[in-house]
């Protein structure tokens, strides 16, 4: 797209509309946890929080099933991604969210 220089406040303004619009998108896709924090879990608490085996835990760690973090030689979890992960069924991960939102800015514009 050749955008000549007359042309520039008219696409910074479609720019900043989509901008806007893309805010919130993402601010309506967050996913909302009771107390609105997030605790870091250990995987035995993820365990006994998932109703599994802590085994299964680290499996689902290794696969790229659940979202964890590993420090040292430990694994940690986040509660509200794993409630998440408990209503969804998946990790929402970036493209995943780069895809919602191309697919929100086609639908805005027709």
């Amino acid at each position: 797209m050749d955008i000549k220089f007359d042309d520039l406040p008219r696409a910074i303004s479609q720019l900043l509309n989509e901008f806007e619009a893309i805010k919130d998108f993402i601010s309506q896709e967050k996913p909302q946890t009771k107390s609105g924090n997030s605790h870091i879990l250990s995987v035995k608490e993820a365990a006994k929080l998932l109703k599994l085996h802590p085994v299964t835990i680290y499996n689902k760690i290794n696969d790229g099933s659940l979202p964890a973090t590993k420090r040292g030689k430990h694994w940690y979890l986040f509660e509200d991604e794993l409630l998440n992960y408990l209503k969804t069924g998946k990790i929402i991960d970036e493209k995943d969210n780069i895809k919602s939102i191309d697919m929100y800015l086609e639908r805005r514009k027709k």
